[in-house]
């Protein structure tokens, strides 16, 4: 009868478990489709976005570059003022209604600018700017900021690692899709307004599908009262003092944001057009590739290796495999090298090397006495500075290696090389071993 009684709550225990895993992975499919969503109304407009720009400028190119450049810096700036109080905001009051603000605001914004596409605010401000820099400073919050926080309070350790990457993989796809649909409608349309209409429509979408299908990941018992210390934009200051194993660990996932794609982005265009000489449509070939590399590299790649050997060496491949895809970038602009560099690079493609790396950051963070939501927001505000510093370090360094080496601006891919990937792996592997903490924590 006893041996019964224990088999009967042996199965009660297993049928819990099973439970608990099942919500925890409905809740999993709900946050990553949040992210495919907010990457495709980031990335429907991207033509649109440009074309628009110009028109506004009578076709004066170089005026909407130099205004959209503005737009960006704004969107800068403004992560690195709101992170750190998205951080605490939701370690007091939860994640959901983070995820909800973007598409809202989305939905309304380019609407509005679908409807009057040429308007000025007051001091001649174009209002496209302005809702460039609104929209893609809440959709960054909302989307990676909140969802990777999200993540962390449903999974820890290598799991966290594993969904970390899937993240980044629908990022991929939703960066795949989204410059798909615009570019079509303006193929066929030739009004940029367009696109801006079917982004609000998604973003309308992305609202119903996030009310009624992304649960809060954050209970009521683990939230942390609001602190007016997270309104410090350089809060993140205070990791200074955190042991030597968080500095390590936070220092790493920092620079292999350095090889975001949106830090590269401009340098990459003028070495693909300038230096390998590739037309708009190869280019366009080139950066969808891209797209899809990421998908394969954070829902297959990623995860298999981190499984099945764990997230330190998942860091290591990615850290080895950037190095050699920059060096040979860096070495040949042939109409090859694109590809090779590509296919290297895919293990540590848009920083998912860092994935698991930033992982056990989180973990480590929390038993140093940091909010979740506190530590991300920290990361986040490093990662928008090197969003500052990147594109000018890198704008710089192509035109000094243009005019002063034979190799011409591709070298920077070899200063990529040493800020994205060997010095990371040299804090990974070198001081990893010397420092007693991480030698602890294995």
């Amino acid at each position: 009868m006893a041996a019964a009684i224990v088999h009967h709550e042996g199965a009660d225990g297993g049928m819990e478990l099973e439970a608990e895993e099942r919500d925890k992975k409905s809740r999993v499919k709900a946050l990553l489709r949040h992210g495919f969503l907010n990457v495709c109304v980031r990335d429907v407009t991207i033509q649109a976005e440009a074309a628009l720009f110009q028109q506004i400028f009578a076709g004066n190119a170089a005026e909407a570059a130099k205004m959209m450049g503005t737009a960006q810096s704004l969107v800068g700036l403004c992560e690195f003022l709101l992170n750190p109080i998205a951080g605490a905001l939701s370690d007091a009051h939860g994640r959901r209604l983070f995820t909800m603000i973007a598409p809202m605001y989305a939905t309304i914004g380019n609407l509005t600018v679908s409807t009057f596409p040429f308007a000025m605010l007051p001091g001649g401000v174009p209002l496209v700017m302005v809702n460039r820099a609104i929209n893609n400073t809440l959709l960054t919050i909302g989307g990676s900021v909140t969802t990777s926080t999200a993540l962390s309070d449903v999974r820890s350790g290598d799991g966290l690692a594993v969904e970390l990457a899937a993240l980044n993989s629908v990022f991929g796809l939703g960066s795949i899709i989204g410059p798909w649909v615009g570019a079509n409608i303006l193929a066929r349309s030739g009004n940029p307004t367009w696109c801006y209409k079917m982004r609000a429509a998604i973003a309308a979408t992305h609202v119903l599908h996030n009310f009624f299908t992304v649960p809060e990941t954050l209970p009521l018992s683990k939230r942390k009262p609001f602190s007016a210390k997270g309104l410090n934009p350089f809060g993140f200051v205070k990791l200074l003092g955190a042991d030597v194993e968080l500095k390590r660990l936070t220092a790493m996932t920092t620079l292999m944001s350095f090889c975001e794609m949106k830090n590269l982005i401009d340098f990459k265009i003028l070495w693909l057009k300038n230096n390998v000489k590739l037309d708009v449509l190869a280019i366009n070939r080139e950066q969808m590739a891209y797209g899809a590399t990421l998908f394969v590299s954070g829902r297959f790649m990623a995860p298999y290796v981190i499984k099945n050997f764990g997230g330190d060496t998942f860091t290591s491949i990615a850290c080895w495999a950037s190095a050699a895809a920059f060096a040979l970038m860096g070495t040949f602009s042939e109409a090859w090298s694109p590809w090779g560099g590509l296919a290297l690079h895919s293990p540590g493609i848009n920083a998912t090397g860092a994935m698991a790396t930033k992982a056990t950051a989180v973990n480590h963070a929390i038993r140093q006495g940091y909010g979740k939501g506190e530590f991300n927001g920290y990361v986040a505000n490093m990662r928008a500075l090197t969003v500052v510093i990147a594109p000018l370090l890198y704008g710089r360094a192509y035109a000094f290696f243009a005019n002063n080496t034979k190799g011409g601006g591709g070298r920077v891919w070899w200063l990529l090389m040493v800020i994205a990937a060997l010095f990371p792996e040299f804090l990974h592997k070198v001081l990893g071993r010397l420092n007693p903490t991480a030698i602890a924590a294995k």
